[in-house]
């Protein structure tokens, strides 16, 4: 079956997102991409969405009703808090987000993708890895064994989480950033890239550097 699905935000995640489709679909056909919503999209990004051979059809207004039954939405939104809004907006009308892996991912086995998650190229993830809903893993990060990164996180390029480590909901871990074992990063956090987490870090807490503070 071939699902029509609407990528969410037409900046440089939402083109992402579009490329691990098309990647997943030179496979196998599996995604009809409708188009793109945005909600204030620029000259920019319309003409970048055009070359890919799509446009922007509106806002996300255009998805405030039930879905057909072969309707599905992903959000390309790196913002942690805009996409959680949307993610509960489109639950009231019962749309079903769509799970999408790029092929070139290395997944291993017990690996649990909540609905929405994106995990693009590159991506290592070993065992027993559990990521919620709407979770975003950019190319060439790795997580390691026994991780649990809860709903609508942004990990970002090149970040590295190691075994054992616990992300809260709603945090955003920068580029090449890197995160020892065994600890604990609280919800609505921000990550600076590059910086290396070496301590438990609280809920809403800011950090960067080396080591993290």
């Amino acid at each position: 079956m071939t699902f029509s699905l609407w990528i969410i935000g037409a900046g440089g995640f939402g083109r992402e997102v579009e490329q691990v489709v098309k990647a997943i679909n030179d496979i196998g056909q599996t995604w009809e991409i409708e188009g793109f919503l945005d909600d204030a999209p620029n000259d920019e990004n319309r003409q970048r969405v055009g070359r890919l051979g799509y446009q922007i059809h509106g806002s996300l207004d255009i998805l405030m009703r039930p879905p057909g039954p072969v309707e599905r939405y992903v959000i390309g939104i790196a913002d942690v808090v805009a996409r959680k809004r949307i993610d509960q907006n489109l639950s009231l009308y019962g749309w079903k987000p769509a799970t999408l892996v790029h092929p070139k991912a290395n997944l291993g086995d017990e690996i649990q993708l909540g609905p929405g998650t994106v995990v693009c190229a590159g991506v290592s993830a070993t065992t027993n890895v559990r990521l919620g809903r709407h979770v975003q893993v950019n190319p060439n990060s790795t997580l390691g064994h026994d991780v649990i990164v809860h709903d609508h996180v942004t990990i970002c390029p090149l970040a590295s989480i190691s075994g054992t480590v616990e992300i809260g909901a709603r945090t955003f871990i920068g580029t090449c950033a890197c995160v020892l074992p065994n600890l604990t990063i609280g919800e609505s956090t921000v990550i600076g890239a590059g910086a290396v987490v070496v301590s438990d870090v609280e809920n809403g807490k800011r950090v960067k550097g080396v080591p993290a503070r």
